[in-house]
């Protein structure tokens, strides 16, 4: 339960940089040269107006701020749906990779936008293996 929970809030944190707190330093107001194309096309991609995806971004704002970074005057977690998160960064990592990253550029990443899926599950599998591999018992 407690890896879960952690997995789920360094989902939000990292989304947040990217897509949800125009002051992180990758934040896509930063990067993508044509913000305007972006945005559209985002918006197009997850099927939402803008004032949806605000609203969404303050969701998992919200989270981040009240029960992550904080713990706040909140005492039930309203736990963000992560499926938008998903396709978001889906959508940027291929935006980058065809709009603005040099080759070579992405350390590590896949290089073309539908890899991403493929790395994923890559990386999926190979926690899957050392999970299974680790200690289950109670810690003394």
């Amino acid at each position: 339960m407690t890896v879960d929970g952690n997995f789920l809030d360094q989902s939000v944190l990292e989304w947040c940089k990217l897509l949800g707190d125009e002051r992180a330093q990758h934040h896509w107001t930063k990067v993508v040269s044509n913000k305007g194309k972006f945005e559209d096309e985002l918006l197009a991609r997850l099927r939402l107006n803008a004032t949806a995806f605000q609203a969404y971004r303050n969701e998992m704002r919200e989270y981040r701020d009240k029960f992550v970074a904080h713990l706040d005057e909140l005492h039930v977690m309203q736990v963000p749906r992560l499926e938008t998160a998903r396709a978001s960064v889906e959508f940027y990592h291929a935006y980058i990779v065809d709009n603005e990253a040099p080759t070579g550029d992405l350390a590590g990443l896949p290089a073309a936008a539908a890899q991403l899926r493929q790395y994923y599950d890559q990386c999926t599998a190979e926690a899957a293996r050392i999970y299974q591999h680790i200690d289950k018992s109670p810690v003394r």
